[in-house]
């Protein structure tokens, strides 16, 4: 609690130094709210040591980025990966103004019929079979999301516990290819960074420690979006404060995580390349129509 009151991150190594990130260029749509501004590179260049490049907000990579928050409610089938039931995102950029909101965007998503809505499900989300069903289906609904990543733009996606949001999307790339090559920051790793000893690092504990209010539909995609950016925020102008992170390149070796489209992939011993009958037959991700909610 005293370090965190400090307002500062602490200046130790992080032990992880794989380089990470790339930038993304997606189709401009003139619907897309979801823009940033000019386009930079990064492909990250040697981590400088703290205070070599000034403030974390300063740099310019940092500031061209768009950091997208985003979170699924999902079902957890038996036998089956998570199916996603609702996605809300929320677009964030940071200028000479501080932080600021540009564009966001949630929707519900029918689940397939092998993940039912369960009782647990119900109880946790408040969301119903009867509600999901009227709802549009991942092809609709992600694909939405999709479309509104624009050309030229760097983004890094934002969540709590990465992993759980990374398999997700990778398991329904078809629907998301653009959004399925974006890289993420993970607010956990950020956070035992700049608040090192807190009994754990759940949503709800990191919540409480800064003062943020538990919103009253806590566990629905809207909402742990909105208090997954205050965190964000939070530790953010922390690490800023501290100075010991200082350009994105830092940022992204503390807490960055690949997305899974963007690792090597390992062709198996008895794997076949693809054949001229089933190349091509990815779904395009142009195909459905918008559905934002």
């Amino acid at each position: 609690m005293e370090r965190a009151e400090s307002g500062r991150c602490h200046t130790h190594r992080h032990p992880t130094d794989r380089p990470m990130m790339g930038s993304v260029r997606l189709k401009l749509s003139e619907e897309d709210h979801l823009t940033g501004g000019a386009v930079v590179d990064l492909v990250p260049e040697p981590v400088m040591e703290a205070n070599a490049l000034g403030s974390l907000t300063a740099d310019p990579a940092f500031r061209s980025t768009t950091y997208v928050v985003i979170d699924f409610e999902a079902t957890t089938p038996t036998g089956y990966p998570s199916q996603p039931i609702e996605i809300a995102v929320l677009a964030l950029r940071y200028g000479d103004g501080g932080w600021r909101e540009t564009g966001r965007s949630t929707s519900l998503i029918r689940p397939p019929a092998f993940a039912p809505v369960t009782p647990a499900d119900t109880a946790q989300t408040g969301l119903t079979a009867a509600q999901l069903s009227a709802a549009p289906t991942p092809s609709l609904a992600l694909g939405a999301v999709d479309r509104r990543f624009a050309d030229g733009t760097p983004y890094l996606l934002v969540a709590q516990h990465a992993a759980t949001e990374a398999n997700l999307i990778h398991n329904q790339q078809e629907h998301c290819p653009t959004l399925a090559r974006i890289d993420f920051l993970d607010t956990i790793p950020l956070a035992k960074y700049c608040v090192p000893g807190l009994t754990n690092y759940r949503l709800d504990t990191l919540l409480a420690h800064f003062s943020i209010a538990q919103p009253a539909d806590r566990h629905r995609a809207t909402a742990d979006v909105d208090v997954t950016a205050q965190v964000f925020r939070r530790l953010i102008n922390l690490a800023d404060d501290g100075g010991s992170i200082g350009n994105l390149a830092s940022l992204v070796k503390i807490a960055g995580r690949r997305a899974k489209a963007n690792l090597p992939r390992q062709v198996g011993l008895f794997e076949l390349p693809p054949t001229a009958s089933t190349k091509g037959t990815r779904p395009s991700w142009k195909d459905g129509a918008r559905q934002d909610e």
